[in-house]
């Protein structure tokens, strides 16, 4: 089973299908506990989410949930079918790497499987290097932070995460993190030659890891702490928590809903 993370709608049809027995309605029994515990809505606190865990385990079946969405934004030049982590996407040759040979950049694949980047054709030492951008944020993501990630929750996700997702609807971070270190312009070329789109993934469950939330191993642990925090987002008492998979995990993408030209 999958939860439909898509709208509050869907999300409180989805979770009372896991109800042991349909003596209750979750989100009506939540709501009720919190007030008769004295706990408003505006400070959240561990006994909310405590209060949430028990009746999850009391109510719910949460074996029941093998999968789950994703819902990751990018500007992209073409349509995706297909994503890839920024180690296999940078050195292959692809939209993204096409647009930057323009701009005389290029990575390629070194030793230990690293990525090194050239600019002009030569090899750029990003922690000394003769330019004067930033050099710490390229160096993260060149060096770790590859993996494909995106959030849990569909509805109102432009204003839940507001200021991370206008950053993304310009250019992807690698671009942004470029146009910065080299003080050149790229980020203007790519966003009127590409559009942005929000792909929805299908993920096993056992194969996400919730950002922050590295403790979560099991696939029950990872199903009932999805549910703690779809129930607590439709009460709007949550975040919209950042899912992300292994870094060299690849993914199809299940449908796309583009959100601008």
């Amino acid at each position: 089973m999958i939860i439909r993370t898509d709208s509050d709608e869907t999300i409180k049809e989805d979770i009372n299908m896991l109800l042991y027995q349909k003596e209750i309605e979750v989100i009506t029994t939540v709501e009720k506990t919190f007030i008769d515990n004295n706990l408003g809505k505006k400070n959240i606190t561990d006994r909310h989410y405590e209060i949430v865990d028990s009746i999850i385990d009391n109510h719910l079946n949460v074996e029941f949930i093998s999968e789950v969405y994703l819902y990751h934004l990018s500007r992209q030049l073409q349509e995706p079918n297909h994503l890839y982590p920024l180690n296999r996407l940078l050195v292959e040759e692809n939209e993204m790497t096409n647009f930057l040979k323009k701009y005389d950049i290029k990575f390629l694949k070194g030793e230990d499987s690293k990525i090194e980047l050239y600019y002009k054709n030569e090899h750029i030492n990003i922690k000394h290097n003769k330019y004067n951008g930033e050099w710490y944020y390229l160096f993260n993501r060149l060096e770790k932070d590859f993996c494909i990630n995106g959030f849990t929750f569909l509805e109102d996700i432009q204003n839940n995460q507001s200021m991370y997702y206008n950053n993304l609807e310009r250019s992807p971070e690698i671009i942004r993190d470029l146009e910065k270190f080299f003080n050149i312009k790229l980020q203007n070329e790519y966003y009127e030659r590409s559009k942005f789109y929000c792909c929805v993934i299908k993920v096993p469950i056992e194969e996400i890891i919730f950002d922050g939330c590295t403790e979560l191993k099991s696939k029950s642990d990872k199903a009932r702490y999805l549910i703690n925090r779809a129930i607590m987002h439709v009460l709007g008492m949550s975040d919209n928590p950042i899912i992300r998979l292994s870094d060299n995990k690849s993914v199809k993408v299940d449908r796309i809903i583009c959100y601008s030209n």
